[in-house]
């Protein structure tokens, strides 16, 4: 499909569940046969990794998503409207700005909380060295980038 006529529908499951979805709806789109398949038309299952709860299907009919995902245990049902792949490349890009000596909350385990000082920024392979405030030692942690979440910049 080209860029400008690229549609997705949204379904909405369990979270937690959707890459289960995603795969039980991909063996179902495989075990077709080819005529049905060819009607069906579905270029790309898309599970944006920071949205819990939708799957989304690039089809421009709501009809298609619909007979791929009922009768599936962790299907909640469809979402209104069609969504552009521009709207959908924003849910799947999370930038983070972060510099040396901003203040950050670290979101994921097990430093889930805590309060922390960067120390360095490693942006070729997306980590973060930092040094946890309210300890007993100055021991720098490295995390992932989208483990934290920026409380104040630097000034």
């Amino acid at each position: 499909m080209q860029e400008d006529k690229c549609v997705f529908i949204g379904v909405r499951v369990i979270a937690g569940q959707e890459y289960n979805v995603a795969a039980i709806i991909r063996t179902r789109l495989e075990l077709m046969e080819k005529d049905k398949r060819k009607y069906y038309n579905v270029p790309s299952i898309v599970v944006p990794p920071n949205v819990q709860g939708q799957v989304y299907l690039e089809t421009p009919h709501s009809y298609v998503a619909i007979d791929l995902s009922t009768g599936i245990k962790q299907y909640r049902g469809l979402m209104m409207g069609k969504v552009p792949l521009t709207e959908l490349m924003k849910m799947i890009k999370r930038e983070i700005k972060v510099q040396i000596n901003d203040v950050v909350e670290i979101i994921t385990e097990p430093f889930r909380g805590f309060k922390a000082k960067v120390v360095d920024v490693d942006e070729k392979n997306n980590t973060v060295k930092l040094l946890l405030f309210d300890t007993a030692t100055n021991i720098p942690v490295t995390l992932p980038i989208k483990s934290i979440r920026v409380i104040e910049e630097k000034k």
